[in-house]
C-alpha cells in the first residue's frame, strides 16, 4: 500500500487488517488444535497442550481456575512426557472455564474487525480477495 502510493487512512486500515488476521489465524490455529481430529489436524489433538505452549486457551483457564484445577493443569503442561489421557485432562479444563469458547469468539472478533476496516477501501477484486482470506481463516478445519 506504501509502495502504491495510498494515503495514511488506506495504509492504516490495511496495518490493522494484517494485525487483526494475524491475531485470528493463531488463536484459530490454537482452537482447531483442541477441537478438531488427528485426521483433520495432521498432527496429534491437543499437541500445543503435551508441548506446554501457553496459548490464549491456557492463559484464559489459568486466570479463570484455582485451587486444583489450576495446579492440575500447571502440572499438565509442564509434563515432558504427556499423555494423551493428560491432554484430554487440559482440554476439559478449557471447556470447565470457557477457554475454548472465548478463544473462538475472539478470533471472530478479530475477522470481523479486519473486514470492518476494509469498509474505507473502494469495491475491488483486491477487497473481496481480502474479505474472503478473512472468512478462509474461521472457516479452515487444519
Amino acid at each position: 500500500a506504501i509502495m502504491g502510493g495510498a494515503d495514511d487512512e488506506t495504509v492504516q486500515a490495511l496495518y490493522e487488517y494484517g494485525r487483526m488476521i494475524g491475531t485470528a489465524f493463531q488463536i484459530q490455529d490454537d482452537y482447531l488444535d483442541v477441537i478438531s481430529d488427528e485426521k483433520d489436524l495432521g498432527k496429534p489433538v491437543g499437541s500445543d497442550i503435551a508441548k506446554g505452549k501457553m496459548t490464549l486457551m491456557v492463559v484464559k483457564a489459568l486466570a479463570e481456575s484455582e485451587g486444583e484445577d489450576h495446579e492440575r493443569l500447571l502440572e499438565i503442561l509442564k509434563d515432558d512426557n504427556c499423555s494423551q489421557d493428560m491432554v484430554n485432562e487440559a482440554i476439559d479444563l478449557f471447556n470447565k472455564y470457557g477457554s475454548i469458547e472465548y478463544a473462538h469468539n475472539l478470533a471472530l472478533e478479530n475477522v470481523d474487525g479486519a473486514k470492518k476496516v476494509l469498509e474505507i477501501l473502494p469495491d475491488s477484486e483486491a477487497k473481496e480477495m481480502l474479505i474472503a482470506l478473512a472468512d478462509f481463516v474461521i472457516d479452515r478445519s487444519s
